[in-house]
């Protein structure tokens, strides 16, 4: 049985309005109605069974929402001697290309900037993309520096914060931390 998309939207707007009645939060903007369906980030593959991530969740391609940032992915990765294909798997894990995203944590924007960061950074607006891809690229530079180019480390460090990596001396123990590397590490290996 298929449930319209239509539903489905009205469902999880209903449900964010019930969220934010409850914690007076901020209401997180439905997508419209011409997201695609799961059906169409699978494409033909929908009827066999889809590769999964180390979380058990079907990998799929690159999402409209980092799409439409891949010029700037490019300048910022080229500015800071990146592959742009890192920056677009931080990006893709961290966000999936909501400009407009907010973790629990604070982490703005597309790179989910810590507001440390964005103080360090200079960021005048987190959630302007331009701005937030530039920091967020520059902050992998510099940890892809501070750990002698390991990339495990580097991923570690910018989700749990380079003294969490230098205290435990490698990938913290934290699950969250240890998926996060899986998720980045698939996705640059399916290029």
């Amino acid at each position: 049985m298929e449930i319209p998309t239509a539903h489905v939207l009205e469902r999880i707007a209903a449900i964010q309005e019930r969220i934010v009645s409850i914690t007076g939060g901020p209401q997180i903007a439905a997508p419209p109605a011409s997201t695609p369906s799961f059906a169409d980030y699978l494409g033909s593959a929908a009827t066999s069974t889809p590769e999964l991530d180390p979380d058990g969740q079907p990998v799929r391609p690159l999402s409209p929402g980092v799409a439409a940032y891949m010029p700037q992915i490019a300048s910022s990765a080229a500015k800071y001697s990146l592959d742009p294909n890192l920056v677009k798997a931080v990006m893709t894990v961290e966000s999936d290309g909501d400009p407009r995203a907010v973790s629990p944590a604070g982490a703005m924007g597309l790179m989910q900037l810590m507001p440390a960061n964005v103080a360090e950074a200079g960021v005048t607006d987190p959630f302007d993309p331009a701005q937030n891809i530039d920091a967020g690229a520059r902050q992998l530079a510099q940890l892809m520096n501070e750990f002698g180019g390991n990339l495990d480390l580097t991923l570690a460090a910018y989700n749990a914060g380079p003294n969490a990596v230098k205290r435990f001396g490698g990938i913290p123990p934290y699950p969250e931390t240890q998926n996060y590397v899986r998720k980045i590490r698939a996705l640059l290996d399916g290029s």
